[in-house]
C-alpha cells in the first residue's frame, strides 16, 4: 500500500481552502406528487446540505479503511516524527505479533494538529504480510479518542476539532503488492466535530463497505449504513445510506484521493423522503430529489465537489 494513516477527515481538509459555498443550480422536478413538503425531512432546500454530509462520512470510511490496511503492510517499528509532525509534535508506529499501534501527540503535520492513538488488531492472518505479496487477515481497529485540529495558523479563521472513536472491523485480502480487496463493518463508530459550543455528532452503524484497490491505486467501494444523530443545522436526524452503482475514485499520492469519477448513493430519511447523488466527474455531481416518497424526482440539482466540501465548514 501507498497510502499514508489516517489522514484528516474532509471537514479539516475543506477548511484548507475556506471556500464559501457557491449558489448551485436547481432544476424543475418531475414528479406529478403533491407540491413541496415544507416539513420533509429531505427537500430543495437542505439537499446540498444532506448530500455534504453523508458523502463526508461515506469518504471518511474509505480513507480509514484503505489507511488501515496500508499500516499493517510489512510494518516496522518507527518514529514517525519527522515524516508526519514536520511542524513539531510526535508520531510512532508500534508493532507487535499481531498488533500495529499509532500514537499521536501534538503532532503539527503544518495544517492539523493530531492526538489520540489507534490500535489495529490482527486475526485469522493467512500467510506472511511481512514478506508474502499475497495475504488476508481480520483488521479490528479501535480509534481511541483521535483528535485533529487544525493548527494554529488556521484555527483563528476557522475553529473546528475532529474527534474519531469506536471500531471497525476489515477483512482485507491484499492479492499483489498495492492490491487488494476489503469488506468493512462496524457495531459502534463516531465522528464527533466541535466548534465552541457546538457539536455535530456522526454516529455511524456500518453493515457494509466493500471494495478493492488495483494496481494504479483506483480505489472502487459500495457502502450500506446508517448515519444517525445531531447533524447542526440539519437536526436530529437519522439516514440510510447505500450505494446504488459502485463509486471509483483514484488515490494519487502526495495530492490524496480525488473525488469520485462516477458512482451515486441514495440517502432515505425516516419519512422516506430521500435524495440520490451522483458523481458526473471528478468535478460535478448531481443530487435528486424525492420530497414524498413516491420514488419519482421532485428536483434535480446540479453541484460540484468544491461546493459540497466546503459548504462542511457551515454546518453548525
Amino acid at each position: 500500500m501507498k497510502f499514508s494513516a489516517f489522514h484528516a477527515p474532509t471537514v479539516l481538509a475543506a477548511a484548507s481552502v475556506l471556500l464559501l459555498a457557491a449558489c448551485g443550480g436547481g432544476g424543475g422536478g418531475t414528479s406529478t406528487g403533491p407540491a413541496p413538503d415544507r416539513n420533509a425531512t429531505i427537500k430543495s432546500a437542505n439537499a446540498k446540505d444532506v448530500g455534504a454530509q453523508t458523502y463526508a462520512v461515506v469518504d471518511f470510511l474509505n480513507q480509514q479503511i484503505t489507511n488501515s490496511a496500508a499500516e499493517v503492510t510489512n510494518p516496522t517499528n518507527a518514529d514517525l516524527s519527522a515524516s508526519r509532525c514536520p511542524q513539531g509534535g510526535s508520531a510512532s508506529r508500534t508493532v507487535g505479533s499481531n498488533t500495529v499501534t499509532l500514537q499521536y501527540s501534538n503532532c503539527d503535520d503544518g495544517f492539523q494538529v493530531i492526538d489520540g492513538s489507534a490500535v489495529i488488531q490482527l486475526s485469522n492472518v493467512q500467510n506472511d504480510r511481512f514478506h508474502d505479496p499475497a495475504w488476508s487477515a481480520t483488521l479490528s481497529i479501535t480509534f481511541n479518542n483521535l483528535v485533529f485540529k487544525l493548527n494554529k495558523d488556521l484555527a483563528s479563521l476557522i475553529n473546528i476539532v475532529s474527534t474519531e472513536t469506536g471500531n471497525l472491523t476489515v477483512a482485507y485480502t491484499q492479492t499483489a503488492p498495492n492490491q487488494g480487496s476489503f469488506q468493512a463493518t462496524s457495531n459502534s463508530l463516531q465522528w464527533r466535530l466541535t466548534s465552541g459550543n457546538s457539536v455535530i455528532e456522526r454516529n455511524i452503524s456500518l453493515r457494509e463497505y466493500s471494495g478493492s484497490i488495483d494496481a494504479s491505486n483506483l480505489v472502487k467501494f459500495n457502502t450500506k449504513l446508517t448515519l444517525s444523530g445531531p447533524l447542526g443545522k440539519l437536526g436530529t436526524v437519522s439516514y440510510d445510506i447505500a450505494t446504488k452503482t459502485e463509486f471509483l475514485r483514484q488515490y494519487a499520492g502526495s495530492t490524496g484521493y480525488k473525488n469520485p469519477s462516477q458512482g451515486a448513493m441514495i440517502v432515505t430519511a425516516a419519512d422516506k423522503s430521500s435524495l440520490t447523488l451522483t458523481a458526473l466527474d471528478t468535478t460535478s455531481a448531481k443530487l435528486e430529489v424525492d420530497w414524498n416518497g413516491d420514488n419519482a424526482v421532485d428536483d434535480n440539482i446540479s453541484t460540484t465537489w468544491s461546493e459540497l466540501n466546503s459548504l462542511l465548514l457551515y454546518q453548525f
